[in-house]
């Protein structure tokens, strides 16, 4: 059973919540209710296990594929963002047909690796997305091992496989500015193109360019507080949430990146006044009738369109954030600068996501003592 969360402000009352549950034949039900967003979750998890009454499932009978709807269904409970259960959704469809019908106290180290062949071979999957889904599948059973459900994790025993790191494709400055100036001449909506620019100029993610807002921005100090994300939910609409990490940073903005958010500022507000119907979200990079940008217009109209037309090399959105990335340790920023800028967890974390790219700095770094020995007229 499954239960999220949509803030639903009125204009007299900005503490209204949507609270919606799909139960497991799929029904979804609904209600409003005004109170502080900790109390509507209290509430939600209430409302939870009222519904599924405390029902008992054998945990000896317990199955892959129940652990982990149960395990999806806490993920929501304790508001990991959208992107993260999406993320862990799509792991089902890749391991339940395989391995969901088998007990979870059954499960052992040769069964896991039985799993990954089967991805490589029949799914096609490279080793980073292997790698991922399996990240979530430690997860996974680590909540089945606190659960007292399975004494260890049968995962972990299971090492990465290795990865090429030339999947992690990204572009030059001058591809990137290719890019920009095609969707510019391109599309009606001059604000998608800005929306690319400022996540190649600030390295977010899609979901928090999504949810920028004015408040958002300090122009005099040149500085984003990046404190939430935005992605649209099928059946229910734009839904706010938390930052992957769940936690707010400030990032500073370059001078072209204030200049981009200026701009887009006045062009939303242009669009506005030429609208004839319009939707008064209160977020930056919007459509023409005023709703956020779309995930799947991005990706389909401009991203899959614009280049193959230009011939450029093939990435995702998320691409984007990588080039930035890989940009800001070409400049030599320290890792941990480059971790904050980011919004990872931990700066090991930059390190492990970019480590081949650090690896080419290392005869720069011999290079460098030789230069002060040089400088120093010794040896």
């Amino acid at each position: 059973m499954r239960g999220t969360i949509q803030h639903r402000p009125t204009k007299t009352d900005t503490n209204v919540f949507r609270l919606m549950i799909r139960d497991k034949s799929g029904k979804q039900l609904s209600k409003t209710v005004r109170c502080k967003k900790r109390e509507a979750e209290k509430m939600l998890n209430e409302w939870v296990m009222e519904i599924q009454g405390n029902q008992h499932i054998d945990r000896n009978r317990l199955t892959v594929e129940m652990l982990f709807d149960q395990w999806v269904d806490q993920n929501q409970l304790d508001g990991l963002a959208y992107q993260t259960i999406s993320t862990r959704r799509t792991l089902g469809n890749h391991i339940l047909p395989i391995i969901g019908n088998l007990k979870v106290q059954d499960i052992s180290k040769k069964d896991i690796q039985k799993l990954i062949l089967t991805m490589q071979k029949e799914s096609g999957l490279k080793a980073s997305s292997i790698n991922k889904f399996m990240k979530d599948l430690n997860a996974l059973f680590n909540y089945a091992v606190a659960d007292g459900i399975i004494g260890t994790n049968p995962a972990t025993a299971v090492k990465s496989l290795a990865k090429n790191k030339a999947e992690m494709l990204i572009w030059t400055a001058q591809e990137f500015d290719q890019f920009y100036n095609a969707v510019s001449v391109g599309t009606k909506n001059k604000l998608t193109s800005e929306f690319m620019l400022t996540l190649f100029l600030t390295g977010i993610r899609l979901g928090e360019g999504l949810a920028i807002t004015e408040k958002d921005i300090d122009f005099n100090k040149r500085t984003l507080t990046v404190n939430k994300s935005l992605h649209a939910e099928k059946g229910i609409g734009w839904v706010e949430g938390p930052t992957k990490t769940k936690t707010s940073r400030t990032i500073a903005l370059s001078n072209r990146a204030v200049e981009c958010l200026k701009r887009s500022i006045i062009r939303k507000k242009e669009m506005q006044m030429a609208a004839k119907y319009w939707n008064d979200y209160p977020y930056i990079f919007v459509g023409s009738m005023g709703n956020p940008l779309d995930k799947s217009y991005l990706h389909k109209n401009i991203i899959k369109k614009f280049i193959p037309q230009l011939g450029l090399p093939k990435i995702t959105i998320h691409g984007l954030r990588h080039t930035f990335a890989s940009t800001m340790i070409k400049q030599g920023l320290n890792p941990l600068i480059i971790s904050k800028q980011l919004g990872h967890a931990k700066v090991s974390m930059t390190l492990d996501t970019y480590s081949h790219l650090f690896e080419n700095d290392l005869h720069l770094a011999a290079d460098k003592m030789d230069q002060y020995l040089d400088d120093a007229g010794v040896l």
